[in-house]
């Protein structure tokens, strides 16, 4: 219960940190806009929720990346018939790799 308790924690303060990052920018964004014109306005919070993304990207769990990918997740380190689960032997990625044909194909 501890750790449940702690990572609810850590889930509030990371929520709130967001937002106050993201009020920030956009207060920055809007102050460079004042002194330098819309187009530096723009690509100031452009950038700065580049950034917010790229975080946001870097702080998702493995699973969660590929559940937004629409990708199943499963063991890939098992062996496939060789003790793995019945669910690691049948998920299959929701997409299939392009086929490329080169010179002696």
């Amino acid at each position: 219960a501890t750790g449940d308790g702690i990572k609810l924690i850590v889930e509030e303060l990371d929520s709130a940190l967001r937002l106050v990052g993201g009020t920030a920018a956009d207060g920055a964004s809007e102050v460079l806009g004042a002194r330098y014109g819309d187009q530096v306005r723009d690509a100031s919070r452009d950038g700065f929720h580049a950034v917010g993304n790229a975080r946001d990207t870097v702080s998702m769990s493995k699973k969660g990346m590929l559940t937004a990918l629409g990708v199943k997740a499963v063991d890939v380190a098992a062996t496939p018939g060789q003790g793995a689960s019945p669910a690691a032997d049948e998920a299959k990625p929701s997409f299939a790799p392009p086929v490329i044909c080169g010179p002696g194909s």
